[in-house]
């Protein structure tokens, strides 16, 4: 076995004031490995040497006896550094992207030996960790270290023979010491606590692993519906999602039972679905959410209203999925929405707690709060079980002070949040969606038209509601209207829930068809003598613009045409309003080949017969059209004209089939 008097790790900077924070993926991976590793207690106990740095544009230093780890970004170094290495006897590992793949190493691996309690080995990576990200945030603070660099090294040689002799207690009151005297250099710039939220995103499998059993305070983004998936197909992480719940340990956020994209939606099916979710969780785990945060789909200015609605303490303003968010003002801030309604919002850009990206540069992000605001909030998001080597290292920081910060639930982040005191407000246009891209990646089939049926069937539905209120209060029905609102109810829900599928099922549409013509299409009669004319009858309009609607006589071949105002109700009473059934005037149906014109007090919509597309748009005060439409979807290729390649465009000829 070959004896090392040094610990060094190669750098591509000249001190730690220009260390690479930009990196990101395999070289950050590789970066923060190499630095870690080089902690191994076995390693630091062997060589009775504390870890050291080096550039990579200075050979000069003395390398004798020296373990050196290289991360992948020094691979361009200077050549002469390889014949230094050889000539004074050190050994160079470079190139390793993990921990894993340093130890792995056969001269590593004899040194370090598999005797030393991991658990204590994981700590000393995890002051490493902490000792870079402080001398990172020391200098983005514009401050010059006040640690005492030669009781720091003395420690943590102290810290790793105790562990290196398997004398866990005394190493990890010694390692405790290294802790203390990084967070006292922490402390003479800014006292500051740091809230870290860490927030596991629940999967389509809704298994939340490892995850439920933690020591930490974490939060899970959960929606109705899984909620029920977990407690039909996993009831022992439902057991134990409740049990945390119940002891604050795990705080949960939701956007409703389905999350539905807000944008393209109606205000009631985000109510429905909020409501339906916070029922669904307090029959689940016994506690309903305190916090709104959707995953699939981004924000809008309407949602702080609907969360005050439902008392809820605070929102998550941020996107995790495609799309995009406004800039804020700070961190934490007071969103105030269309109607006024201000509500407690996270606002700040989540950090993959899966990647290394964020984690090179956590000390500069702090330190960067810290600067601007004077406080610092940081939100992790991952999957269940997957989170990179770091974000250990950041959970393992905690228990020792919480030098980088201390985990909290939601619910104890919005009892001591920050209020700067003044409404950040923003316009619909500012919060970017992909709903439809995410479609059709997912390779829909009728990502478009799909939303246009929803959107009849909302409107179907809202008449409903309508004729169900003027008949209760007109007392024009006796039956009870509380059957008639619980199936409006129960197909507006499953409207809800089937408008992400990916199949083209049309069967809720045909129920609410169904349904709906069924009830606007009753009749009230109140007749004096059922085999006279001169019966009256109530004909009710719960849509939102004036209709002509048809009135017959139940005994006579007879019928009759009346214009209805809006949510009017108007009766009829007169024989000489009925007039016979085949009148050609009463012919209210459009032939197929003719296109129908959309009016109403304001313009008039006329459809070209031939493609289907919006002929004109005309206002009845003043002459000429305002738009036109035409159909057609554009097919571009790759030609060659001349040797050279060309881009061609064809277009598509619509042909409209009918109209309905």
């Amino acid at each position: 076995m070959r004896n090392f008097t040094k610990l060094i790790v190669v750098l591509p900077c000249h001190s730690l004031e220009d260390f690479p924070t930009h990196v990101v993926a395999d070289e950050a991976s590789s970066l923060l490995a190499n630095w870690t590793a080089i902690w191994h207690p076995g390693l630091i106990a062997e060589s009775k040497s504390p870890p050291s740095w080096i550039s990579q544009d200075f050979v000069n230093r003395d390398l004798d006896n020296a373990l050196i780890l290289s991360p992948t970004i020094c691979n361009a170094m200077a050549t002469e550094f390889d014949e230094a290495v050889t000539n004074e006897g050190a050994y160079l590992v470079d190139g390793k992207l993990s921990r894993q793949a340093i130890f792995a190493d056969s001269i590593v691996q004899s040194l370090i030996g598999d005797h030393l309690n991991d658990d204590l080995v994981n700590d000393f990576f995890a002051l490493g960790y902490a000792a870079l990200q402080v001398q990172i945030m020391t200098r983005q603070l514009r401050f010059s270290t006040t640690l005492d660099q030669t009781e720091f090294d003395q420690r943590v040689l102290e810290a790793a023979i105790c562990c290196a002799d398997n004398d866990v207690g005394t190493a990890r009151t010694k390692l405790a010491a290294c802790f203390d005297l990084l967070l006292q250099e922490r402390n003479n710039y800014y006292p500051a606590q740091v809230n870290l939220i860490e927030l596991v995103l629940t999967p389509p499998s809704c298994r939340l692993g490892n995850d439920l059993e933690s020591d930490r305070k974490l939060n899970v983004c959960i929606a109705g519906n899984q909620l029920e998936k977990m407690a039909s197909n996993e009831p022992a992480d439902i057991g134990k999602l409740k049990q945390q719940v119940a002891e604050g340990n795990i705080g949960f956020a939701m956007a409703g039972q389905v999350e539905l994209p807000t944008r393209l939606v109606s205000v009631e099916s985000v109510v429905n679905q909020i409501a339906t979710g916070l029922e669904t969780a307090k029959s689940k785990l016994g506690l309903a959410a305190n916090a709104y945060c959707s995953f699939r789909s981004t924000l809008n200015p309407q949602l702080p209203g609907l969360v005050e609605l439902f008392r809820l303490d605070s929102v998550i303003h941020t996107c995790f999925s495609n799309g995009s968010v406004p800039f804020t003002s700070a961190p934490v801030i007071n969103w105030q929405g269309i109607d006024g309604t201000n509500v407690s919002a996270l606002s700040i850009l989540p950090i993959d707690a899966g990647s290394p990206d964020g984690f090179l540069k956590l000390g500069l992000t702090i330190g960067d709060m810290l600067d601007g605001h004077h406080h610092a909030e940081l939100l992790f998001v991952h999957w269940p079980d997957r989170t990179c080597e770091c974000f250990q290292d950041l959970v393992r920081i905690e228990p020792y002070g919480g030098l980088l910060g201390n985990f909290r639930t939601l619910k104890e982040f919005n009892e001591s949040a920050y209020d700067n005191g003044y409404s950040d407000t923003f316009e619909a246009e500012d919060y970017k969606h992909a709903d439809l891209l995410s479609l059709y990646q997912q390779q829909a089939r009728n990502p478009i038209s799909r939303w246009t049926e929803y959107w009849q069937r909302i409107v179907q539905l809202r008449s409903l509601r309508t004729l169900f209120t003027v008949l209760d209060s007109a007392n024009l029905d006796g039956n009870s209207s509380h059957d008639r609102w619980q199936q409006t109810h129960q197909l507006q829900s499953v409207l809800e829930a089937e408008i992400l599928r990916q199949t083209d099922d049309r069967d809720t549409g045909k129920s609410i068809d169904q349904f709906t013509n069924d009830k606007l299409n009753l009749r009230l009669a109140r007749q004096t003598d059922e085999h006279q004319i001169n019966s009256s009858q109530f004909i009710v309009n719960p849509s939102q613009f004036k209709k002509t609607l048809t009135c017959q006589d139940s005994t006579n071949d007879l019928q009759s045409m009346i214009t209805v105002e809006p949510f009017e109700i108007t009766e009829t009473t007169t024989k000489e309003s009925f007039v016979k059934r085949n009148d050609p005037t009463l012919l209210l149906q459009q032939s197929e080949n003719v296109p129908p014109i959309l009016r109403n007090d304001f313009f008039e919509v006329q459809f070209d017969a031939e493609t289907g597309g919006i002929k004109s748009v005309n206002r009845h005060a003043k002459k000429g059209n305002l738009f036109s439409q035409q159909l057609a979807a554009r097919i571009t290729e790759t030609v060659t004209q001349r040797g050279y390649p060309r881009q061609r465009s064809r277009y598509t000829s619509v042909v409209c089939k009918g109209w309905k």
